[in-house]
């Protein structure tokens, strides 16, 4: 009887245990589940302020070199003037980036580029630029692309564009 009541009493222990493991299975899947399905259209936020929203044109950039890379952009997603030459911005090339960059800023269509740096080591970064047309007072949305460069200096490596605000005040 006591080896009856000890078999019996293992198999109760055994079923409950696999009954536990079962519900915990089925927690941790629909916990996945769950994180999956609310993560999946949220913008990735960096934290610190600079804009993550990165448009990338299939047209602009190679897949082979972006897969031989990456580009970390630290910026402000808009620069402001009084005059509508002269602006303040905040324009980094990162020190998590391997290569040396320039940067252009063209109107929203792309057709006239109204700002070109001179090539910014990794690690520097600009807080002015002056246009090459004069901007009368408002608010203008842009396309600012960063243009990775080889180690010879005129080779692209990549680039990027971004959606980019112009603020000319009144």
């Amino acid at each position: 009887m006591d080896n009856e009541n000890k078999a019996t009493s293992t198999k109760k222990k055994n079923v409950v245990i696999i009954i536990l493991v079962i519900i915990i299975l089925a927690l941790i899947a629909g916990g996945i589940a769950f994180y999956i399905i609310s993560n999946k259209e949220k913008p990735k936020d960096s934290g610190n302020g600079y804009d993550t929203n990165i448009i990338l044109s299939k047209d602009d950039i190679s897949t082979e070199k972006t897969e031989s890379g990456h580009m970390t952009l630290e910026m402000k997603n808009s620069a402001t003037s009084e005059d509508g030459e002269n602006f303040t911005c905040y324009l980094c090339n990162a020190n998590e980036n391997t290569f040396d960059m320039y940067m252009t800023i063209a109107t929203e269509d792309g057709k006239e580029e109204i700002f070109k740096s001179g090539v910014l080591p990794v690690g520097s970064r600009i807080e002015t630029f002056k246009t090459s047309k004069k901007l009368e007072p408002g608010t203008y949305n842009a396309v600012i692309t960063f243009h990775q460069l080889e180690s010879d200096g005129t080779t692209e490596h990549s680039k990027v564009s971004v959606a980019y605000t112009l603020s000319v005040g009144e």
